[in-house]
C-alpha cells in the first residue's frame, strides 16, 4: 500500500487524541486493531465532496452553470459522491495539545476514556502496519493529514477548495472545525471495488503492547470505574501506558 502525507507539517509538540466509550476502547485493546469507518457511514453527508459537486449542490446559479460546464468539458468522468464514499475508509483523531470538552461530549460519555499519542508515533505505527489490514489486497493508498475547514456556504471559500483527488477527503465544512481533525484515509483500489463489498477496515497493530500513549479518564468518571479500567489495562495492555485523570473540572449533575 502506498503512503502519502497530504501536506501536513508536524512538530514534536503535536499530539493525536482519540475519544472512546468503554466498549470501543475494549475492542481496540482486545483486538489490537485500529478501526477505519467507511466514509458513507459518517455523520457528515458531504464527506469527500469535490468542488464541482459542491457547486452543483450549494452554488448560486452562475456557480452551478460553471460546474455543469466543467463536467461536460472534463476529459474524465467524475466519480459520484456516493461511490467515492464507499471506496474511502477513515480513522479520525483530534490534533491538539490539550483535552477537548466538545470531543468528550460528542464521542464519549462518563464511562469513556481518551487516548493521547505523540503524533509522530501514531503516524509511524499506522504507516508500518498497512500490510496488516483485513482487506489489504483490495486497498491502494493510505493518505494522512490535517482536515482543512472551509465555509461551504461562502462563495469565496467554496472556490478555494482544492480538487486534487488526494485532497478531496481532507476538506470539511466549517461547522465541524471544533473537531480539529487529523485523518488517516485508506482508498480502495478501483479495480477491486464492488458496491457495499467492504463495510469497514481493521488494521492489526503488530507489537501493540509496546505502544506508548496516555490514557485519560473522562472528567466525570466515578473512582470505582477508574479502578476497573486500571485492572483491565494491567491484564490486557502493557506498562507503557500512562494512566491519568482528566485535567478538566466539570460539574456533576
Amino acid at each position: 500500500m502506498n503512503i502519502k502525507n497530504v501536506g501536513t507539517k508536524l512538530t514534536e509538540n503535536n499530539y493525536l487524541w482519540g475519544y472512546f466509550d468503554f466498549h470501543k476502547f475494549l475492542s481496540l485493546v482486545i483486538e489490537e486493531s485500529i478501526f477505519f469507518s467507511r466514509m458513507d457511514k459518517m455523520e457528515d453527508v458531504n464527506e469527500g465532496i469535490s468542488l464541482n459537486q459542491l457547486l452543483l449542490k450549494y452554488g448560486a446559479d452562475v456557480e452551478r452553470m460553471k460546474a455543469k460546464s466543467n463536467k461536460e468539458n472534463s476529459k474524465r468522468t467524475e466519480m459520484p459522491l456516493e461511490t467515492r464514499q464507499k471506496k474511502y475508509f477513515i480513522s479520525c483523531w483530534l490534533i491538539h495539545h490539550r483535552e477537548s470538552v466538545a470531543m468528550w461530549n460528542a464521542y464519549s460519555n462518563e464511562n469513556g476514556i481518551a487516548l493521547k499519542f505523540k503524533a509522530s508515533d501514531l503516524i509511524t505505527t499506522i504507516s508500518e502496519n498497512t500490510i496488516n489490514t483485513n482487506q489489504n489486497e483490495k486497498m491502494k493508498t493510505l493518505y494522512h493529514g490535517r482536515i482543512a475547514y472551509k465555509d461551504f456556504f461562502n462563495p469565496d471559500d467554496r472556490m478555494n477548495l482544492k480538487d486534487e483527488v488526494p485532497i478531496i477527503g481532507f476538506q470539511k465544512d466549517l461547522s465541524f472545525e471544533h473537531e480539529k481533525e487529523y485523518r488517516f484515509l485508506i482508498k480502495q483500489d478501483t479495480h477491486s471495488f464492488k458496491e457495499d463489498d467492504i463495510p469497514f477496515v481493521k488494521m492489526k497493530i503488530q507489537n501493540f503492547k509496546k505502544l506508548k500513549f496516555d490514557l485519560i479518564f473522562h472528567p466525570k468518571m466515578e473512582p470505582w470505574k477508574k479502578e476497573n479500567i486500571k485492572n483491565v489495562i494491567k491484564a490486557l495492555v502493557s506498562k507503557n501506558i500512562s494512566i491519568k485523570d482528566s485535567e478538566l473540572n466539570l460539574k456533576q449533575w
